[in-house]
């Protein structure tokens, strides 16, 4: 009798440590417009200083505190920002590479992000020393949504609850192409991404942040792809002066 009592409590503590489960969505995105470093008048007044061929830095950032499943930021302030590469491939790496006049590709460490981020100076310093004649900055918007419910960033979601609902994932990637030096404005890129699952398999933290980063890998890939349009662009404005 004490054995079947014994195997009942364990079971029962299994049940209630499992349903105790659950996974934090990841932090926010950062509104480009909000850490920009000029005036109107200023911005007016920003000249193009890149030299062509060009060197590019990519940095991703998002919100101060950013955590996934697989990675966080560093720095705090207005923004962080995210050095390893969970949506990036070398693929679309090398598809940047091959674009004319572009000369390399470059990413920030974590060693070169300064403590305090709160405009886009900050990024322009740090990758200054990379010889980067321009910043390639982006930044990621993923929303959850569940039977009509917004789940917002940062929200804890108990796993082993759900119904056998539909859920959606949404993600926006935009980014800026600044000038290094000046902080000019050389053009702008965005993309969206959607995706569906069924919430009664969201059963594991592991099976829904590979759901979100399966979203944001697809929408990085369109970031880059809008981003490799825009390209012709800025050499027809800028590569021939």
């Amino acid at each position: 009798m004490k054995t079947k009592i014994t195997v009942l409590l364990s079971t029962l503590m299994a049940l209630m440590l499992s349903s105790c489960t659950s996974y934090v969505t990841p932090g926010g995105a950062v509104n480009l417009n909000a850490i920009n470093d000029f005036s109107i008048k200023d911005s007016f007044a920003t000249k193009a200083a890149a030299k062509f061929p060009a060197h590019v830095a990519m940095v991703r950032i998002q919100s101060s505190g950013y955590s996934s499943y697989t990675s966080r930021s560093y720095g705090y302030g207005k923004y962080s920002i995210v050095t390893s590469r969970e949506i990036e491939d070398d693929d679309m790496m090398k598809k940047l590479l091959e674009l004319p006049q572009l000369k390399g590709v470059a990413t920030l460490n974590r060693l070169m992000i300064p403590d305090r981020l709160d405009t886009v100076k900050d990024v322009r310093r740090a990758v200054a020393p990379l010889h980067a004649d321009m910043l390639f900055l982006y930044t990621v918007d993923t929303d959850f949504y569940v039977k009509d419910r917004s789940i917002a960033p940062l929200t804890t979601l108990s796993l082993g609850f759900f119904p056998d609902d539909k859920a959606y994932i949404t993600s926006t990637a935009s980014a800026v192409l600044y000038d290094v030096r000046t902080g000019h404005v050389y053009g702008l890129a965005e993309a969206t991404e959607k995706s569906e699952h069924r919430t009664n398999v969201w059963s594991k933290k592991r099976v829904i942040d590979k759901a979100r980063l399966t979203t944001e890998k697809a929408v990085f890939k369109k970031l880059v792809e809008n981003f490799c349009l825009t390209w012709p662009k800025v050499l027809e404005s800028y590569a021939g002066k």
